[in-house]
């Protein structure tokens, strides 16, 4: 094959592995870094060790909120800077609570194979991985745990360099299906004790495996609270010197606000963090003091904090956005975001009204200490971990304080909520057949409710979300046929036909639908990307979503 024909095969290889961007959550995670700070790690002996000892295994562990991403971020910059060793790669990957995509082991060696492919464009690896490709890619299926273990164990083997740091951070934002097959790897990878590998982990302490893992490990770091305070001390002077929002406070004020919070922190650059969100906006030292005069003891009474601070006009708005953030399947775009706070409760349930949307710029009442904007992506999450944590937490749901309790999310009644949400939005395209782009501009969440609603629904399991689905997906009619289409359901077909409902149903795995729709019709009738509905259902069991 031509230079051409492989780096277009190769490109084909990374879409089907559909790895995450982990050099964007790296970018992210740097940008957060003030320089000097994390110092004590990058220069440390057990860092330079873990680079020179052949199949070594680092565990750096810190409690949330520690800096440990940002830290993580610095390590892979330094590996990956201009005086880094020669002849060595460097892999790596973000795991992400926030993100439902990058939660799995799956999604974990896919990119990580991609990453190696991408960037030695070695033969022998290309050959490794397009062996797992071209069986699956006819089959339509997923690899398994075990194919995907086989499959970078081989890649490994015969990578022709001298070092190869693979590094994973957020073991902790892991589903916990995934803590099993990434055991099964990293045991199978020190046995087979590669020379030219080096893995480091970072997470909480208390995580599945823990004890096992500890057995693997060549050594374990503790981030220390000292060292994070004296990070805290030079993140906060870079800030008083150089951040606009603090430009207006005297020498003094500045003195205190760095004393207060340093002395404070206890290790827990997120709490810090949020504390600067409430001081920017003080004006004068009697502003200062008030804040730093009720200082939260920690991230959960700061969560709280800022809870309570909510308009009460605000509030039911405020719960549907968090119920979203918590649980979409991915990021929601800003656009999507106004629409959100325009679905409303109904007697029958879920309704969606155009005129309550909300320009998104506007949507200031939660506040930096919850959410994060990114302009650059034009997306919305939650701006913590923790945040997302805290929601779901018992801390929160038996709190004294109702005002804050009422915040509470609840994993099946959200997703509920969402599925319902999603169907009452298609339920809007149900007069003519979609101009999918231009409907994707107008209806910001069409594409995202088309293409995740059942998967709420099975995560929600309301027999209500259930039979609303059933009437659309049954009647085949123009807002099924427009479900089909923002969805790009099946659309890589050379040929497309509309598949019938049965067939949908069984694709989405929705059991019980395939139950009811199932009578008087052939279940083997010919049809769809996967030949029938019973072959769908089979496929669906699977691979599983």
């Amino acid at each position: 094959m031509s230079d051409t024909e492989i780096m277009s095969e190769v490109k084909k290889i990374i879409r089907w592995l559909s790895p995450s961007n982990a050099l964007q959550s790296q970018d992210l995670f740097l940008h957060k870094r003030t320089a000097g700070t994390g110092e004590w790690f990058l220069k440390g002996r057990e860092l330079d060790e873990w680079k020179q000892i052949p199949n070594s295994l680092l565990w750096l562990q810190g409690d949330v909120g520690s800096g440990k991403s940002v830290l993580v971020s610095t390590v892979i910059n330094d590996l990956r800077g201009l005086d880094a060793y020669e002849n060595q790669l460097v892999a790596f990957y973000f795991f992400d609570s926030r993100d439902a995509s990058k939660q799995n082991f799956n999604n974990l060696v896919s990119t990580l194979l991609s990453q190696l492919l991408s960037t030695t464009m070695q033969e022998e690896i290309y050959l490794a991985i397009w062996k797992l490709y071209n069986i699956h890619e006819n089959f339509k299926s997923k690899p398994s745990d075990r194919e995907l273990i086989a499959t970078l164990k081989d890649v490994i083997s015969i990578l022709k360099v001298n070092s190869l740091f693979v590094i994973i951070d957020g073991l902790d934002e892991m589903e916990t299906q995934s803590f099993k097959p990434l055991f099964q790897l990293m045991e199978e990878l020190s046995t087979v004790a590669y020379s030219h590998l080096h893995m480091l982990i970072a997470s909480r302490p208390h995580i599945f495996y823990a004890r096992e893992l500890e057995q693997l490990c060549s050594k374990v770091v503790l981030i220390d609270k000292e060292n994070v305070n004296t990070d805290v001390e030079i993140f906060l002077d870079y800030t008083m010197k150089n951040d606009n929002a603090f430009g207006q406070h005297s020498d003094e004020e500045k003195s205190q606000i760095v004393n207060s919070l340093t002395g404070r922190a206890n290790g827990m650059f997120r709490w810090v963090d949020c504390q600067l969100i409430a001081l920017q906006s003080c004006i004068g030292l009697k502003a200062v003091d008030s804040v730093l005069n009720q200082l939260p003891a920690n991230l959960n009474d700061t969560y709280i904090q800022a809870l309570q601070s909510i308009e009460a006009s605000r509030i039911e708005d405020t719960k549907q956005v968090l119920q979203w953030l918590c649980f979409s399947m991915e990021p929601l775009t800003l656009d999507a975001l106004g629409e959100v706070i325009a679905f409303v409760r109904e007697d029958d349930g879920i309704g969606f009204e155009k005129k309550y949307r909300v320009d998104p710029e506007r949507i200031t009442f939660l506040g930096a200490t919850l959410i994060h904007v990114d302009h650059n992506r034009n997306t919305v999450e939650l701006a913590h971990t923790s945040v997302r944590e805290f929601l779901l937490s018992e801390h929160l749901k038996s709190n004294l304080n109702t005002t804050a309790s009422q915040f509470h999310m609840n994993e099946y009644l959200s997703h509920r909520l969402i599925a319902e949400s999603s169907l009452a939005y298609l339920l809007l395209f149900n007069t003519e057949i979609a101009d999918v782009v231009q409907w994707n501009e107008e209806y910001p969440i069409s594409r995202y409710a088309a293409q995740h609603w059942y998967k709420h629904a099975k995560r929600g399991n309301s027999e209500n979300v259930y039979q609303k689905a059933f009437k659309i997906i049954q009647a085949g009619g123009t807002t099924y046929i427009n479900c089909l289409k923002l969805a790009s359901f099946e659309r890589k077909q050379k040929s497309w036909a509309m598949p019938q409902p049965l067939y949908y149903a069984a694709w989405c795995g929705l059991q019980d639908m395939v139950k009811q729709l199932v009578n008087g019709r052939n279940v083997n009738a010919k049809g769809g990307l996967y030949g029938s509905a019973l072959s769908a259902a089979v496929h669906r069991a699977e691979n599983t979503s």
